[in-house]
C-alpha cells in the first residue's frame, strides 16, 4: 500500500453471515460481502506519525541540561526536580529523593531541576547539590547521593 492511496478490501458474505458485527457501538447484521474502504495516510515501518515530536539536544561536559517528560497531549511538561531535604532527614546522610514536577522552562531557572555532565568522572550531578551524583539503585529509585568517588 503506498501512502495516499485508497483502497477497498472486500470481506467475502461466507465470513459474514450470522454474524453480528458492531458499528458505532450497535449492533448490524450483514448477510452478504462486506466491503471496506480504506484511506493509507503513512505507509513505513516507523511512521512519523507514531515518532515522539521531541527535540534531542547532545549532552555537552559541564553545560546545563534538564531531564524533561513531556505527556502525550503536550499540554504540560514535567522534569526530574531533586528534594532540598536529606532522604532521612534529620540525619545528614547525603541521600536526596527525585520526583517529578512542573517544568517552567529555560526561561525559570530552577537548580533543583538542572543537571551537569561530567566527562572525567562519568557522573551526572545535580547543580542544587553539587557534591551529588545521580544514581539508580537497585530498587529502580532514582536519587541524588553525596559522590565519594568510588570507583565503578
Amino acid at each position: 500500500m503506498k501512502p495516499k492511496g485508497t483502497y477497498k478490501v472486500e470481506c467475502p458474505g461466507s465470513l459474514t453471515n450470522k454474524n453480528t458485527h458492531y458499528i458505532q457501538n450497535s449492533p448490524a447484521t450483514y448477510s452478504g460481502a462486506v466491503t471496506y474502504e480504506i484511506e493509507v495516510l503513512e505507509s513505513s515501518k516507523q511512521p512519523l506519525s507514531l515518532q515522539p515530536d521531541r527535540q534531542l539536544e547532545e549532552m555537552v561536559d559541564g553545560q546545563c541540561f534538564y531531564i524533561v517528560h513531556q505527556g502525550k497531549d503536550k499540554s504540560q511538561s514535567f522534569a526530574l526536580e531533586v528534594s532540598d531535604k536529606d532522604a532521612y532527614a534529620p540525619r545528614v546522610t547525603g541521600v536526596y529523593n527525585i520526583a517529578l514536577y512542573p517544568f517552567k522552562g529555560r526561561d525559570h531557572p530552577n537548580k533543583a531541576q538542572q543537571w551537569v555532565y561530567n566527562s572525567e568522572d562519568h557522573i551526572v550531578s545535580s547543580l542544587h547539590h553539587k557534591d551529588g551524583a545521580l544514581f539508580e539503585g537497585f530498587n529502580n529509585n532514582i536519587i541524588v547521593y553525596k559522590n565519594r568517588k568510588y570507583n565503578n
